[in-house]
């Protein structure tokens, strides 16, 4: 029995291309930053302290403006990669 291989053909142009590879980049780099702040002990009882800005919005309880606000202020404390931010909500 052969097995057949699927290919997938995508075609972007050069910024969707930069974006969609920041993307995967980004998504991998925090792959592995969770998995480091795991062994550290970095967790709550909730799961990893580090979390997108959707989940730190309903932590905080806040908007995304005043999200962006609270990180520009220093009053919350982030990472960024690539394009994306994650918020430590245990601190």
């Amino acid at each position: 029995m052969s097995r057949k291989k699927i290919i997938e053909i995508h075609t972007y142009n050069d910024d969707e291309f930069m974006d969609a590879l920041a993307d995967r980049v980004a998504e991998k780099v925090m792959v592995q930053l969770s998995s480091q702040l795991e062994e550290e002990g970095a967790v709550s009882n909730n799961g990893p302290c580090w979390q997108k800005s959707a989940t730190a919005q309903d932590h905080f309880q806040v908007s995304r403006p005043t999200l962006k606000a609270m990180r520009e202020r220093g009053e919350i404390e982030f990472t960024q990669v690539g394009r994306s931010y994650r918020y430590n909500i245990c601190g």
